[in-house]
């Protein structure tokens, strides 16, 4: 039987820093549903 490689790349294993620096406007995009559903959902929740 043979072992198959399943080593990944050195080069796929990117920092998270360097993908957050490449892609910023995505995250971006991605935090204004977040703050929007804390400040609807969970902020009215704080006093029940």
């Amino acid at each position: 039987m043979s072992k198959s490689n399943t080593a990944v790349p050195r080069k796929a294993r990117r920092m998270s820093g360097h993908r957050i620096q490449d892609y910023w406007q995505l995250y971006l995009m991605l935090l204004i549903p977040i703050v929007l559903t804390i400040i609807y959902k969970y902020i009215p929740m704080y006093g029940i």
